[in-house]
């Protein structure tokens, strides 16, 4: 794996290997990379987003996506700062900032 970062967005690659996932199915983010740096915890403004690696949603409240496919992502109050809101096509649910690649 490797992690390219520039002044205004974050790139990660990732193998093709699964991620590691915690107990509940989720990415374990204490080894997953992030993106926090191009989407600040406090940033509650519509952003662009590319998705870096296939997710498979694990609960009704995930959004599943594909490598490449481009989603309108933002932040809501409470939400797990692991997560943003993403929608696509008229679906809308959380997705791991991790697979992200901020516009």
């Amino acid at each position: 794996m490797f992690v390219v970062t520039g002044p205004a967005t974050s790139l990660i690659h990732q193998d093709s290997s699964a991620p590691n996932l915690n107990q509940n199915g989720h990415v374990d983010t204490t080894t997953a990379p992030s993106t926090a740096a191009s989407l600040e915890a406090t940033d509650m403004g519509t952003k662009q987003a590319r998705v870096v690696m296939d997710y498979e949603a694990v609960s009704p409240q995930e959004l599943t996506v594909r490598m490449n496919d481009v989603l309108i992502v933002y932040r809501l109050p409470g939400l797990d700062t692991d997560f943003v809101m993403a929608e696509k096509g008229g679906r809308r649910g959380r997705v791991p900032l991790s697979y992200l690649e901020i516009l």
